[in-house]
Parts: structure tokens; sequence; C-alpha cells
């Protein structure tokens, strides 16, 4: 159970880290700055990235 709990926390904490990271692209896209195929491109490698780490 604690564990579990932990494992919860653990995760709403990273989504939390997520959000703050990326507040400022969700302000350009809705400013309008930020065409959303730079988001799009951005978040591709990312994802790559991150693929790249966990395996």
């Amino acid at each position: 159970m604690a564990s579990g709990f932990a494992l919860f926390h653990q995760f709403r904490f990273s989504v939390y880290s997520v959000a703050a990271k990326y507040h400022f692209v969700w302000e350009g896209i809705i400013s309008g700055i930020i065409p959303p195929r730079v988001v799009q491109a951005w978040f591709n490698l990312e994802n790559l990235l991150t693929e790249e780490k966990v395996a």
C-alpha cells in the first residue's frame, strides 16, 4: 500500500513538472506566437530522446 502511494505521488509529481515545463509552450500556442508544427516537432524530438534513455 505504501509503495503504491509513493508510486502515485511520484507519478503525480512528474505530471506536475511536465506541465510546468511546457507551460510557456501552451502560452505560446494560445497567443499564436509558436506555430503548432514547431511544437509537434519538439514533442517528436523529446519522445525520441526519452525512448533512447529508456532503451
